[in-house]
């Protein structure tokens, strides 16, 4: 009787863990997939260089422009367009 109720018990604990597995897996793969909304983002399409500029300049219109005063900015190397608009 006692080895019937430990394999039961083994079986249950076996199964949970077999369980939790699968979920923090399932929730991974989940997570990751959920990145790709940022496939066509404006981050993908200019390079190290090029964002790094334009954080420079994002804090220099931060820092010097007035709020809602909207000012271009021009990716020198690939040609895209951002507009910079602070707000309080």
């Amino acid at each position: 009787m006692t080895m019937l109720i430990n394999a039961k018990s083994a079986v249950k604990y076996t199964t949970l863990a077999v369980y939790g597995v699968l979920l923090t897996f399932g929730s991974l793969t989940a997570h990751a997939v959920n990145v790709r909304f940022m496939d066509n983002s404006l981050l993908t399409k200019l390079g190290k260089e090029e964002v790094a500029q334009l954080r420079q300049e994002i804090a220099t219109v931060l820092d010097k422009s007035p709020d809602l005063e909207i000012i271009d900015w021009l990716s020198p190397a690939s040609g895209i367009k951002v507009q910079i608009k602070p707000k309080l």
